[in-house]
């Protein structure tokens, strides 16, 4: 859709010489508005995976009492979904950023302006705010990504610093391709295997993801422990969680002999207007072996549980040649690539 349309779709009166307000984002006060909102400057994207703002904001805002709760004895989960909103003089939301801290580094997203307010430096004030908010909370870095093809976005993150260390695909898996996808057994001598939460798989599984990982990135942003080894209390309510929001998430781990080689995690879309997910992560010295068959396993069980016809999304690593083309090989395409930045903090600043 081009500005144009997208103006007439959801216009604001402007006003040239008009003052505009910055408060913090609300999730639940905002909810409405900022449908609307996202819908026009993110329909590219959303398009492409055929899920809807509302189901985006909507599973967020799901998680929202849990963060809070969480966040009484963790500062991993209380700034989970802070961010920021520039309204005119109407009260109308014309620019956004979130902020949230990921338990590694804060994370900024959701950089969005309205078409009439853009090129008046309302983006880059907000990504001012949220890094000073993230300093104020003793952030070491702040995390980003930006559109392959938007230059002048990645040309400004880069002027304030920012240091582009990684690159990430998305790829989709069209419905109608789900049917098609056959069952295939793992090699002989791996076996597959229902994730354990322990302690010591979850310390298997980081290590796994390091060994994945390419040095230059780890270099620069080291993988986030709280990925694999949740602390008592979120074990404890992860049930809970998953029975309020009606999230049905899966994840398997992959042995061959007594070692961990590889992961894999789904999660099945609950509404008409949503996507399934699919990750897959592999010892680099078997991903030969190992990538083909635990994609099929996962379209299939995909397949198994799903009452909706959606798509499947997921999000790997550019430099992953072979898992990019056995997921090409399958029929998915890449409909997205983000280069991801970060800026890390002089302490004494």
């Amino acid at each position: 859709m081009t500005e144009t349309n997208m103006d007439k779709k959801h216009p604001i009166e402007k006003n040239e010489s008009e003052e505009f307000t910055l408060r913090p984002l609300d999730l639940k006060q905002d909810f409405e508005e900022l449908i609307p909102f996202y819908d026009q400057i993110f329909e590219k994207e959303l398009s492409a995976k055929g899920a809807s703002v509302r189901a985006m904001l909507s599973e967020m805002k799901a998680f929202m009492p849990f963060f809070r709760f969480l966040g009484i004895f963790s500062k991993n989960y209380k700034h989970a979904l802070d961010g920021f909103v520039y309204e005119n003089n109407d009260g109308k939301i014309v620019s956004t950023v979130n902020i949230g801290y990921s338990g590694n580094f804060w994370e900024i997203a959701m950089v969005a302006t309205h078409p009439d307010y853009r090129r008046r430096g309302l983006a880059k004030k907000l990504i001012f705010e949220s890094l000073d908010h993230a300093k104020k909370h003793n952030a070491e870095m702040c995390v980003l990504e930006v559109l392959e093809e938007n230059e002048p976005a990645y040309k400004l993150y880069r002027n304030l610093g920012f240091q582009h260390f990684d690159t990430q695909a998305k790829l989709k898996l069209d419905s109608s391709k789900l049917s098609s996808i056959s069952q295939q057994d793992l090699p002989t001598g791996y076996s597959i295997k229902n994730r354990k939460r322990d302690k010591q798989t979850g310390i298997d599984m980081f290590e796994l993801e390091e060994r994945g990982t390419p040095q230059s990135v780890l270099d620069y942003s080291s993988i986030n422990k709280i990925k694999y080894q949740k602390p008592f209390l979120v074990r404890l309510l992860r049930p809970l969680v998953k029975l309020f929001i009606r999230m049905k998430s899966f994840s398997w781990t992959i042995h061959y002999e007594d070692k961990l080689v590889g992961m894999l995690f789904t999660k099945i879309g609950k509404s008409k207007d949503s996507c399934h997910d699919m990750e897959v992560i592999v010892d680099p010295e078997h991903s030969k072996e190992l990538t083909q068959p635990l994609i099929n396993y996962a379209l299939n069980h995909i397949k198994d549980n799903t009452a909706f016809d959606l798509n499947t999304i997921t999000l790997i690593r550019k430099t992953d040649e072979n898992l990019l083309d056995t997921l090409k090989n399958v029929g998915f395409e890449t409909f997205e690539t983000d280069h991801i930045l970060g800026l890390k903090f002089n302490k004494n600043s």
